[in-house]
Order: structure tokens, then sequence, then C-alpha cells
């Protein structure tokens, strides 16, 4: 039994055992209680582990990481570090989608291979709302053995971002050189829309021009507000269907700049008022940037009270 539970005798009506966890919920099995408590100790510790070392897991070795070697090898930051749902398993399945039709072509064959073939129908999640061409892997689930779809582009972008991400955070890498890396990187997204046009047309790509962060379960990117006609702002790039590592061309091109936001957009979208632009900058972290969404987090007394400004004063109906 956790010695964090606590026993209790419930005599009020018929005499019963009672097992109360930490957050106060009562169980009448000491299994349940056990398994409740456990969850919520490793939630602790993931948040304990977030705060020191910017990693929400429980994992012991991140937990306790004292320079352990095992700590920096690839392997282990792919396994322990990185949030992708593709498994280590064999049985894996890889096909091309050029476009939707294709998608749900694929999709549906796939299915009819589980349900008619195999007699499996443990099929949960499909891929959807990438950019195409995209690669579909199909692989079981680990733990319940179900299959996902799953868009490999986005998988290995995030294994990409997660190794980075990984070693910045375990110091592994060397600070005189991260700093040389910021200081370049803070350079390079200095860029209007018209140059970002022209070195897109050049045969970049968006990854080689800005450094993507993350936003709410989404990659962005955001720089330092300032008002000027420099991008400062792209949102939710899966969401607008921007495609990192790709070539722009034509209609993509024009997708790209429209989903571009500088500190002049921010400012306009304001209404001139250049500290509610840099509080809605401050706020959006996948949407695009919309006076209303900032609003809707006050009442009239408290926008005022905290920006000086009225409801009215923004134009916004």
């Amino acid at each position: 039994m956790n010695k964090k539970i606590k026993k209790m005798e419930d005599v009020v009506t018929i005499p019963m055992t009672k097992y109360v966890t930490t957050d106060g919920k009562e169980f009448a099995d000491d299994y349940d209680a056990n398994m409740h408590q456990a969850h919520l100790d490793s939630m602790a510790e993931a948040k304990l582990c977030f705060e020191k070392y910017g990693i929400y897991t429980s994992d012991l070795m991140i937990k306790n990481h004292k320079n352990n070697d095992q700590i920096i090898s690839n392997d282990y930051l792919l396994t322990r570090v990185l949030h992708t749902d593709i498994s280590s398993n064999d049985d894996l399945y890889i096909l091309q989608a050029k476009d939707e039709e294709a998608e749900k072509e694929i999709l549906k064959t796939f299915r009819d291979y589980l349900n008619t073939d195999v007699m499996d129908r443990r099929f949960f999640n499909v891929a959807n709302n990438y950019i195409f061409p995209h690669t579909i892997i199909f692989c079981r689930d680990s733990i319940y053995g179900n299959y996902n779809a799953l868009c490999a582009e986005r998988e290995f972008e995030l294994i990409e971002k997660a190794l980075k991400f990984g070693r910045q955070v375990l110091n592994m890498a060397d600070k005189k050189e991260d700093n040389i890396v910021s200081d370049e990187a803070k350079e390079k997204n200095m860029i209007n829309k018209r140059e970002l046009a022209a070195r897109l047309k050049q045969g970049e790509c968006l990854e080689e021009i800005f450094d993507f962060t993350d936003g709410q379960e989404c990659l962005i990117y955001k720089g330092e507000f300032e008002v000027s006609d420099n991008i400062i702002y792209i949102p939710d790039i899966y969401l607008n269907k921007l495609n990192l590592g790709v070539v722009a061309t034509g209609e993509n091109l024009n997708d790209i700049l429209k989903n571009c936001y500088t500190g002049n957009d921010f400012l306009k979208e304001c209404n001139g008022y250049k500290n509610i632009a840099k509080a809605l900058f401050d706020f959006v972290d996948w949407q695009h940037p919309n006076i209303q969404d900032l609003t809707d987090c006050y009442d009239e007394e408290e926008f005022y009270n905290e920006f000086g400004i009225h409801f009215d004063d923004l134009g916004n109906d």
C-alpha cells in the first residue's frame, strides 16, 4: 500500500473501509486507489522535472540526471524525451499520399485489409490536416496494439526538434557556441515579406530561414516584438499547411506570405495602440492575430485598468 494513501473507517452508514488519495478522492478498492495515487505521483514528478529541465516527464533518468552518459545518447533522447507516436515494432507499412483522394483510398484499403484478410479491427487514428504530398506510416500502438496512421514528415520533424531541444536542456552544447548560434539566428530572422519572397524563390525553405519553436500543440515562429515591417510571427504551421522543408512555388508562396505577420500588422490590428499590439503578440501561440481573442479575456473595466484604453477605442465591433 502506498504510504501516502489514508485508510479510513466509515461508520456513518454501513461500516466500510475507504482509501483516500492525496487529492481527496475516495476509493472502496485499494488497487484502484494505488493506481490513481501512482498517476498523481507521476504527474507530480513530471512537474518537478519540467521546472528543473523544461521537459515534462516522470522518467527517473531525466529527473535524477547527474551527467549520466546514457542520457546523452541519441537513442535515449529518442525514446525518453521525444514525443512522437512512431512505435519500435517491426510491423510498419509505409505509403505515399500525393493528395487527399489518394490518402482516403490508402486508408480505406488498409481498413479493408485489417477487416477481411487478418480480421483485425484495431485501427483508430488517421493522418490528416498535413500538406500534400506526405508519407503515411501505419504502425501499432505499443500499449494497446491498435494501428495508427501517422504523417511521417511531421513525426521526423518532431524527432529533429526533440534531439535539438534535448541537447540544450541537458547542457550538451558548448555555452559559447550556443551564444554564437543564438546571435546568428536572431540576425537571420530579421526579414520582411519582400525579402522572404525573394529567398523562397531562390530555393530556400522556411526551416532554413526561421527558427520555429513550440506553440500550443504545434510549431510556430515567434521573434522579438518590434513595430516594423520585419516578420515577427508565423502561426500554427500544421493548421495552415505550411511545409517547412519544401521549396515554395506559385500558390504555395502566396500561402506562406499570407501567414507571416509583422509588428505593423499587429499594430494595425490593435488600431495603432502599441501596448495592446505587444500584449496581443505575447498572447498568440497558435492562432492568427485577432484583437477579439485578447479582449475576450477581460471585462471592459479590467482591460482599461491594465491598458488605459476602452474597448471602443480599438474599433472592435
